[in-house]
């Protein structure tokens, strides 16, 4: 992946985990969990094509603000697989927080 296509593939991906996340916190608590793994996927996605971008050639500069990304896309995943896989409560609002720290990332 080079060039342009990277930042369409990462921008993509963005956008699906984003909605993704949208699509979970709206549903309700039967369905909860089942689209809160739809949207882990869709954030360890994201996650695996940051970590190739940041495996690419880069300069100083790109693969700090890459490692950036990366971190809060592990973030996201932490939550958020808090919130599939719950050991107690569902929790909506972890959803809806995983979304927030994501989006930022659309603007890319």
């Amino acid at each position: 992946m080079s060039g342009p296509a990277r930042s369409d593939t990462v921008a993509r991906l963005v956008r699906e985990a984003v909605e993704a996340l949208d699509r979970a916190a709206d549903q309700p608590t039967d369905h909860l969990s089942e689209e809160a793994a739809v949207a882990l996927r869709a954030a360890v996605r994201l996650r695996d094509a940051l970590i190739e971008l940041r495996r690419a050639e880069l300069s100083w500069d790109e693969r700090a603000a890459m490692q950036t990304d990366l971190d809060l896309a592990n973030a996201v995943i932490s939550v958020v697989s808090g919130v599939a896989y719950p050991a107690d409560k569902l929790e909506r609002g972890r959803l809806r927080q995983a979304r927030e720290a994501l989006e930022p990332l659309l603007d890319l």
